[in-house]
This record gives C-alpha cells, sequence and structure tokens, in this order.
C-alpha cells in the first residue's frame, strides 16, 4: 500500500512522484516506507488487530483476518493464538518455579501480580491454576491455626482468598481488576475478607460480656465497637481469649481495617516491650489512619510493670536494657500514668496468703530487701516459697 498510495488525512490517494509501473498507465510506485502508529499491550484486541495486519498478507476483511485454516476465531487474540505470533510462557513459568524454591506464599503473590500486570503473558489463566496452590499457602496455615483445625485442605474458597489478595495487588499497582489482566474474576460476595474480621471483633455474646466484671475492653465490645488486645509475650497471649500478639501489618490487609476503626488498643505487658515496637506501632496507625497524631488519633491502654522483666536483648550490657526500655521512647512524654492498688486476685480469692505473697514481692521489686555487700545478692524470705535442692 506505502509503495503505490499516500494517506492525506482523509483517503488514500495514488502517488503522483515515483517509478512509473509498465502496463499501468499515472500509477507510479516508490520504495517509501509505511508508518503504522504503535499500539500498547494494555489495549488488547488493538494490539492483536495492528499484530494481524502486519503479519496476514493480503486481508480483504476484519474476518479474513480472524481466519485461520479456514476457521473464523472470536477474537483477533485467538487467531493470533493459532498463527503462533505470541511467545509462550515458558520464562514466566520459569521465573515462578524459581521463586517457588525460597519465596513465601505472599511474594509468590506479588510477583505473580507483576507479571501479568507489566509483563503480558499469553495465558496468565494457565499460569494461576498451575500455581495457584502455592500461592495460597499461607491463607491455609491461617485457617488452620484458627480453626484449630490441621485436617483443612486446600479448597476453592482459599484460592478465592488468593485471588482478592491479588487482585487488591493490582489495583493499587495499576488500578485495574483482575477481569481487565484476562484472568478470573474473585468472588468478593464469597469472602470478603476485610468485611469478615470486622464481623468477627464484633461478635460477641453481650450476656457473656455483662458477667464480666467491668473493664476497658469489655465496656468496649459491650457497645459493638472494637477493642483489640495484644501483648509482648507469648504467654500472656495465650492465657487470655481472644488476644493477638503483636505481628507485621500490611495496609490492604484486614487486620489493617479493624486497627483504622478500633476504639481502643489494649497492649499487655507492654514493659518487655523495646522501645522502638511502640514507635513502629505509632509510625503505623499514622500511615493506617491517615492521621498525623499520636498514634494515629487511637486511644492506646499500655498494661505492665517495670520492676518485672525489662526487654531482653542478647549479648547486652545493663545500659542496654534500660536504653531499650519504653521509659526512654520520645513517646513516653505522652503517656499518662495511672497506678493500680488493688491487687484483684488476693481481693477476689480473700487468699491471706497471697496477700503476704505479694506483698514480699512489691519489697523485693521496690528494692527494699538488703543487698549483700560483697555478693552483690538479695536472700529471699524464708516464707517466700518452697526451696528444692
Amino acid at each position: 500500500m506505502p509503495r503505490y498510495y499516500t494517506w492525506n488525512a482523509s483517503n488514500f490517494q495514488r502517488r503522483k512522484q515515483g517509478d512509473a509501473v509498465p502496463g499501468y498507465p499515472d500509477v507510479r510506485s516508490t520504495d517509501a516506507l509505511g508508518r503504522m502508529y504503535t499500539v500498547h499491550p494494555k489495549n488488547d484486541e488493538c494490539f492483536y488487530l495492528r499484530l494481524l495486519l502486519v503479519n496476514v498478507r493480503g486481508p480483504t476483511s476484519f474476518e479474513t483476518l480472524r481466519t485461520v485454516n479456514g476457521v473464523i476465531f472470536p477474537t483477533y487474540r485467538a487467531a493470533c493464538e493459532e498463527r503462533n505470533l505470541l511467545e509462550n510462557d515458558t520464562h514466566w513459568d520459569t521465573t515462578i518455579a524459581e521463586d517457588i524454591i525460597s519465596a513465601s506464599p505472599s511474594q509468590i503473590r506479588t510477583l505473580f501480580a507483576i507479571i501479568i500486570w507489566t509483563c503480558f503473558p499469553s495465558n496468565p489463566c494457565n499460569l494461576w491454576h498451575k500455581y495457584k496452590d502455592n500461592m495460597s499457602e499461607d491463607i491455609l496455615h491461617q485457617i488452620r491455626i484458627t480453626s484449630r483445625n490441621h485436617d483443612v485442605e486446600m479448597n476453592e474458597e482459599i484460592h478465592n482468598r488468593a485471588l482478592l489478595l491479588i487482585e487488591d495487588m493490582c489495583y493499587l499497582m495499576c488500578g485495574s481488576l483482575l477481569i481487565r489482566l484476562r484472568m478470573p474474576s474473585p468472588n468478593r460476595e464469597m469472602n470478603d475478607a476485610f468485611n469478615r474480621e470486622l464481623e468477627r471483633e464484633r461478635e460477641y455474646d453481650h450476656q457473656e460480656l455483662d458477667l464480666v466484671p467491668s473493664s476497658n475492653e469489655s465496656t468496649v465490645r459491650a457497645r459493638s465497637n472494637i477493642a483489640v488486645a495484644v501483648a509482648s509475650s507469648g504467654i500472656a497471649a495465650t492465657l487470655l481469649e481472644g488476644y493477638q500478639p503483636t505481628c507485621n501489618i500490611t495496609k490492604n490487609s484486614a487486620m489493617a481495617k479493624v486497627l483504622s476503626a478500633s476504639k481502643i488498643i489494649i497492649w499487655d505487658e507492654c514493659t518487655m516491650a523495646h522501645k522502638r515496637a511502640l514507635e513502629a506501632l505509632n509510625r503505623t496507625l499514622k500511615d493506617l489512619r491517615n492521621d498525623s497524631r499520636c498514634f494515629g488519633g487511637a486511644m492506646i491502654l499500655l498494661s505492665g510493670d517495670f520492676r518485672q522483666t525489662l526487654p531482653i536483648i542478647p549479648r547486652s550490657t545493663a545500659a542496654d536494657e534500660i536504653n531499650a526500655c519504653l521509659k526512654l521512647s520520645n513517646l513516653w512524654r505522652y503517656v499518662k500514668k495511672l497506678q493500680l492498688t488493688t491487687n484483684m486476685s488476693v481481693a477476689l480469692l480473700n487468699d491471706t496468703s497471697a496477700e503476704d505473697f505479694s506483698e514480699q514481692l512489691l519489697t523485693i521489686g521496690n528494692g527494699q530487701v538488703p543487698v549483700d555487700e560483697s555478693s552483690g545478692l538479695i536472700s529471699f524470705p524464708n516464707n517466700l516459697c518452697n526451696f528444692v535442692s
């Protein structure tokens, strides 16, 4: 076409310059190169239409372009695949297979989201179905831990959760849903992780809460609000039902939404935590709540006793442990200190021996027990406990 015609913005016209074509009067030809506009692969059908126009000789209609070996294909992409004009996905298959060896399921999902968004694999669905179990292993593990049932197997709901996470990532990166990237669309009605996490935090038996002694946590939950309880030590986290140990939180996770909607966050055994943990929580809540105030404007209740174990730092000195203490954090000046005076365990049980034991512990914790100058050690009272050799 460019050899014999020129385009003048509205139609084609025969060339007026060039070599005369024998046998065709008034027809001239040149060696001029035609120019075709480029099309981005994200514009799917236009991209594949251009690819067919470049490779198919003498098409007479759009239907002719979609016809291969006498078979009319429904899309230009299908025709390109039949003509082997598209590269196969062997490279992306190998990339994911190598990543599975050392990467976590979350990292594999991130890699897969990047591949289907930026690399335009010819058949992303095949890659998904091949590696969907590897991308869903952490979700299966979480369900087994939460339900305390280690017999749970991989199923469609777990795969749907993985698709939801991949779609959320793609939407954050490029603003596209999976259906636009030629992937199956997840069923958000089947399992909306965000709403489910919020509902779980609000599903409390109000009659049972009425029987619990009044506390900040029970009062907030009795009003159908969200109170998040975390702990610095694993023992404290397992002793009280509903407590969750502190962990890493991503901005698009269900827990991030829970923290954004919570009325109060209660941190037990906070004195055992490194000051940087509190500072990290401060930055996280500011980010999640889009609020520059301290802790994003959330109420934080810190519970602990500095007479107990301070942060444990391997191969450190006493000065290092004191420097890691919460009191040396720049956030400590915002803390309002309240002191509890009644030992509830003693008061509820009315046990005089427990009261004596409590007083002795406070005496030791307050440094009122004499210290041996030669050894730097203290001596326990004889009635503190039973000594076993």
